[in-house]
């Protein structure tokens, strides 16, 4: 199903918006596109019509911002320019103790349309293993900003066994962990959690917030419970959707069950 079914009128907006500020500034330097494109979508009355405050959007429940931050960096890039978002750490402390970590680590997050954290890791040269079967990953990836080294591991019988040998040479495994039912990204498969205890790796969590400007604040968090699955995957959900408006509709569900 196109996740962007029935957004025809905001693409058509955003469209309007990028072809407005190319008129204005043909040669945008990095960034200025973007600003003033997510400016005029925001200044339009039909826009914010479209997307009320207080609903998600599309199968992944992105918040209204999540949605028009994605809609506006893929629509630019169509036009051929290179745009990511501007990305600020919430805790700068906790991303360097984890660039830094000796060893692997699990961090777990939720489908966004980015894939931030591999970004933010290049900087420490870390190796980055994702699990997906996504023919999109590269272009998530490449609209994140700058990636460093990634291994992307099929999503198959044998995923867990090739994670576990990248992770024992050091690599960080950085995966969403959220699943449809075919509607929504609701559930939150525990394997990864499960897979993680079992090999004692650190579990840590990872997610984004679109401000109001388009830049994206970024956190992290270590789990606290490294020793039950269930605890661990209950504590990810309520960090995730943690001051969330509105909250993203989650729960625990084996993908077999």
């Amino acid at each position: 199903m196109d996740p962007y079914q029935g957004f025809s009128s905001l693409i058509a907006i955003i469209e309007t918006a990028v072809s407005s500020a190319l008129s204005t500034n043909p040669t945008p330097a990095r960034g200025e596109l973007f600003s003033a494109t997510w400016k005029l979508v925001g200044n339009n009355l039909e826009a914010h019509q479209l997307l009320p405050n207080g609903n998600l959007f599309c199968d992944t429940q992105l918040t209204k911002n999540e949605l028009l931050l994605l809609l506006i960096i893929q629509i630019i890039r169509r036009q051929g320019f290179d745009s990511y978002p501007i990305i600020h750490l919430s805790n700068k402390k906790i991303f360097e103790e984890l660039g830094r970590l000796n060893g692997s680590a699990t961090i777990c997050g939720v489908h966004t349309g980015f894939a931030f954290l591999p970004s933010i890791m290049a900087q420490f040269n870390r190796k980055i293993s994702i699990i997906s079967s996504d023919e999109s990953i590269r272009d998530t990836l490449t609209r994140s900003g700058p990636s460093g080294n990634i291994e992307v591991i099929p999503s198959d019988l044998f995923s867990f066994i090739r994670l576990r040998d990248s992770m024992t040479k050091g690599n960080l495994c950085v995966c969403s962990v959220d699943y449809s039912d075919g509607k929504k990204f609701r559930y939150i498969s525990p394997s990864l959690f499960e897979f993680s205890i079992q090999n004692g790796f650190s579990i840590y969590f990872f997610k984004s917030e679109v401000n109001s400007d388009g830049s994206v604040s970024v956190d992290l968090l270590k789990s606290q419970h490294d020793k039950d699955l269930y605890k661990s995957a209950a504590e990810f959900i309520y960090y995730i959707t943690l001051n969330q408006n509105p909250k993203r509709e989650l729960s625990i569900k084996h993908i077999t069950d």
